[in-house]
């Protein structure tokens, strides 16, 4: 659509999306979803879990 030169409020009406939210995403070049980073720390531990649960 913004590649065709198509106006970003014309775009971000037909999405439904506000004008700033259509405009981020018209200048992406990657829409890929990206991979949720490992959050560091201590894993739980069976005994830690079992314990929270009750």
């Amino acid at each position: 659509m913004y590649r065709n030169k198509e106006p970003i409020a014309r775009i971000a009406k037909k999405v439904g999306v506000c004008e700033p939210t259509a405009r981020k995403y018209a200048k992406m070049e990657d829409l890929s979803p990206k991979m949720p980073k490992e959050q560091g720390g201590e894993a739980l531990l069976p005994q830690r879990v079992r314990s929270l649960h009750r």
